[in-house]
Formats: C-alpha cells, structure tokens, sequence
C-alpha cells in the first residue's frame, strides 16, 4: 500500500534488528524477535522481502532457510511430504529446480512465488534461478527431511512429539526435531 501511494515519503520498520528484552517470554525468551536482522546481524526472510520491493538489485530469496532441518509423517500412501516452499524475488518468473529437476518456471506475483514441493526422505536440494538483463540470478538451499512412514509400524529411526503444542522445536545441541502434538490414528499407531 505504501508504494501505491505517492503522496508518502517515508515509513519505519521495526525494528531493524533482534535485541534483548528481559520480560519476553514467547518463542525465544527474552528477546525482541520482530526485527528484519537476527540478533547476529544476519538477514532474515523479510529482510528480502523489503529488497525485493525497495532495490534495483535483482533479487531470489528461498524463505525457508530458518527451517532447513525437518521431520515429518509421508503424505498418505507416498514416500514424500507435499510442502510449500516460498521465494521471494522482483523478477518477473523464477525456475525451481528440486534434487536437478525442473518444477517449472512461475510468475513473480507481489515479490513471492510459492511451489508445492514434493519433499523425499534425506537430502532435497533446491536452486531457484531467473534471468535479469540476461544474468543468470540464483539461490540455493538444502532442506533435510526425516520422513516418518504413515504407518509408525513400518519402522523409523526416532519419534519426538513437542506435546500440547502446534509448534515444531529444534534442539540446537542435538538437532533432534520435535514435531508438533497431532490426532493419531489406528493407522499410524505402533501396536
């Protein structure tokens, strides 16, 4: 709304970066998290967001870098999880290659294209790539996937359920994933 109005010279943001807040108590206590840096300085997902609107510099960002580490039930009756993968960029159409092959080129629409990716056990390696003035631009990210069979009966290698919450946690000391608590049923129970 503020690019469609020429009539505003200026907005703030806020807060440029993530800072200490002794009295917070949310996803990560005792900090301001609302900022387009960490608290590190580095660059978050919409801080790309903001470039892909505000610079002439080309811009493919992949969304999803603070969630690279994942576990998740296969999709009923597949050996993947369908899972939406975000780009943000101001170019007019991006190409999502997924583990070297092409998902196909979509059009930019408001500075972000969505793809429903069919994620596999393991490595799923993705390149979003466009074309700006006949540069090729670029961006990678590699999601890892612990895939859990639909029925737990077929064998995994470990199960972690944040209980009473809707909420994914990663342990930061030993990267085990926490998925969030959900309705089992007798077809994915262990009996």
């Amino acid at each position: 709304m503020i690019m469609e109005r020429d009539f505003i010279f200026g907005a703030t943001v806020w807060n440029l970066a993530d800072f200490g807040s002794e009295n917070r108590g949310e996803a990560t206590p005792h900090i301001n998290n609302k900022g387009i840096l960490s608290g590190t300085r580095e660059p978050k997902s919409v801080y790309y967001l903001y470039k892909s609107y505000l610079s002439n510099d080309p811009v493919i960002h992949f969304t999803c870098r603070n969630w690279l580490n994942r576990k998740d039930f296969a999709d009923n009756g597949k050996n993947w999880k369908l899972s939406p993968i975000k780009i943000y960029s101001n170019l007019d159409s991006v190409e999502l290659m997924h583990n070297g092959l092409s998902l196909g080129f979509k059009n930019v629409i408001d500075h972000a294209v969505i793809w429903e990716v069919p994620l596999v056990n393991g490595k799923n390696r993705l390149i979003a790539k466009g074309n700006h003035n006949g540069e090729l631009i670029s961006d990678a990210a590699v999601i890892n996937l612990d895939l859990l069979p639909e029925n737990l009966n077929k064998g995994f290698n470990n199960l972690a359920i944040n209980v009473g919450s809707h909420c994914y946690f990663i342990d930061p000391n030993t990267n085990l994933v926490w998925m969030p608590d959900k309705n089992m049923n007798k077809a994915n129970m262990v009996i």
